[in-house]
């Protein structure tokens, strides 16, 4: 056994991890009220990027997680500052209980190196009990291969949507 799976092991309960390559030491905690200033920039920063191209003030950013967050739980990877972040919530489906995944980013310097993968498997661990994992990607982004991956499928759900007013 290598070091680092050595040290994983050691730390999975704490949820620590280490990448193979020794590049990054990542923890993945439950979120509190004091990082959403963090996770808001996160969150504006991969949002501003292509295919999104949504520019978000701070404050917009801020908003958009406070409110995302009171019907869900956050988690967050750092590595020394966050990373990565999923919000997610439990509903109750015909099917069972499911989880739907509001956001999931990963700061793009970070990309590639497990931390979506570690993040989705530890929102699936807090919610034990659901049936299936649902999200939205847009059909532009590189993140729909990863999702793929990982054993997504398109929906045989379309997705309507009608604007009714702007963030504040």
């Amino acid at each position: 056994m290598t070091f680092p799976s050595i040290l994983q092991k050691r730390n999975q309960k704490r949820h620590i991890f280490i990448h193979p390559d020794l590049s990054i030491i990542m923890r993945i905690r439950k979120a509190s009220a004091r990082d959403i200033p963090e996770v808001a920039g996160v969150l504006r920063s991969e949002l501003a990027k292509a295919p999104y191209n949504e520019k978000l003030t701070q404050r917009q950013a801020e908003s958009a997680v406070r409110s995302i967050v009171t019907s869900g739980v956050m988690f967050v990877a750092e590595d020394r500052t966050i990373i990565g972040l999923i919000i997610a919530e439990r509903y109750i489906w015909y099917r069972g209980p499911r989880i739907w995944v509001s956001a999931l980013f990963i700061d793009s310097d970070h990309q590639g190196k497990g931390i979506g993968r570690k993040l989705l498997e530890r929102v699936q661990q807090h919610y034990k009990n659901a049936t299936g994992i649902e999200l939205l990607a847009h059909r532009d982004a590189s993140a729909n291969i990863f999702y793929t991956k990982l054993g997504f499928r398109k929906s045989k759900y379309a997705k309507l949507e009608k604007s009714l007013r702007a963030l504040p």
